[in-house]
């Protein structure tokens, strides 16, 4: 019959307890359908107030459209706030109020449908967290005391003071009449694209403060594959050899990248002028978080304005624009 042994001895006791009977086979007991665990109207309420109330005490609201959001109403958390730490401070409250608490990651899940505006703040945001969350004290400071009113604004003043650094109040008045000092700031801005978006381009810029001018240096997108620190320290080196005035002082301003500027191959490039004699002193001057935006940024601004308004489709049509308020340097070999 074609079986096999197990088959058989089978066959021959249940021959032997019931006689020539058929065998029945045994009905395994069938598992229970596993219930879906729905969480009830009451609890995603709780959520979403805990959510508003958090959001309402450690955020702030821009006065405009953030990117990413098509509501303007976006209201930014802190940089180390992360939805976890919010879960872990809303189950901790959930357990002193005896109440029941969703899980990670349906918390998640519920804050990003129903609370897409409310985020934490990215750290590459150009936001300086201190200015915003003072303005917002002034804006609420309507129907309070006039010495809370008072604290609020000495506070603000006190921040804006020390982030007017000396030495940027310096730059703007110096000038490099006597060939002495130079006081530059560089900084990359986005890159450019033609017409047909199908080739891009690099722009940096160096503006001399006391010169009343920017030198910009165009590059071809096969000439320069990153933004780092060796593409910054060749600019920079192209600059002092064809655009200085043999300055003995130099004072440099940029933002607190540390792909860029803020590393060690910047330090030692500094260095290695001094150690040269082509410098006596290079200071490099970190502008704070969230107050970079400067000299460079005003130079690129009037460049983008003409490059909107006009067919660019070579890196000479980009050199045109921007020819018509700064110096350009083309990098294409």
């Amino acid at each position: 019959m074609a079986i096999g042994k197990d088959t058989l001895t089978d066959i021959i006791k249940h021959y032997d307890e019931n006689g020539a009977t058929p065998r029945l086979r045994k009905k395994r007991a069938q598992p229970q359908p596993r219930s879906r665990r729905f969480i009830s109207h009451e609890v995603i309420h709780t959520v979403v107030e805990f959510v508003k109330n958090y959001a309402e005490v450690h955020s702030i609201m821009l006065p405009g459209r953030h990117p990413g959001h098509k509501d303007w109403h976006v209201k930014l958390l802190p940089t180390h706030v992360t939805k976890a730490s919010v879960w872990r401070l809303y189950v901790k409250s959930a357990k002193e109020l005896g109440e029941p608490a969703v899980c990670k990651s349906s918390f998640r899940s519920l804050w990003k449908q129903l609370l897409p505006h409310i985020r934490s703040c990215r750290p590459r945001t150009d936001l300086c967290w201190q200015c915003q969350s003072n303005n917002e004290q002034l804006i609420r400071s309507a129907n309070v005391p006039d010495e809370r009113k008072s604290e609020v604004v000495q506070k603000q003043v006190h921040h804006l003071a020390l982030v007017q650094n000396p030495h940027r109040q310096q730059a703007k008045t110096s000038g490099c009449i006597t060939a002495s000092t130079l006081h530059s700031r560089y900084t990359f801005p986005q890159t450019l694209c033609s017409r047909g978006q199908c080739i891009s381009y690099g722009l940096f810029g160096v503006s001399c403060e006391g010169m009343q001018k920017q030198v910009n240096f165009l590059i071809d997108e096969g000439m320069s594959s990153s933004k780092g620190s060796n593409e910054v320290i060749s600019y920079m080196h192209h600059f002092f050899n064809n655009f200085g005035v043999g300055e003995k002082y130099v004072d440099l301003h940029c933002d607190n990248c540390s792909g860029q500027n803020k590393n060690n191959f910047m330090l030692w490039y500094a260095a290695w002028l001094v150690g040269h004699k082509l410098h006596h002193t290079m200071d490099i001057h970190f502008l704070i978080a969230g107050h970079t935006k400067f000299s460079p940024d005003c130079g690129f601004g009037l460049i983008k304005r003409a490059y909107m308004k006009t067919r660019v489709d070579t890196l000479e049509d980009i050199a045109e624009v921007s020819l018509c308020y700064l110096t350009t340097v083309m990098c294409k070999h």
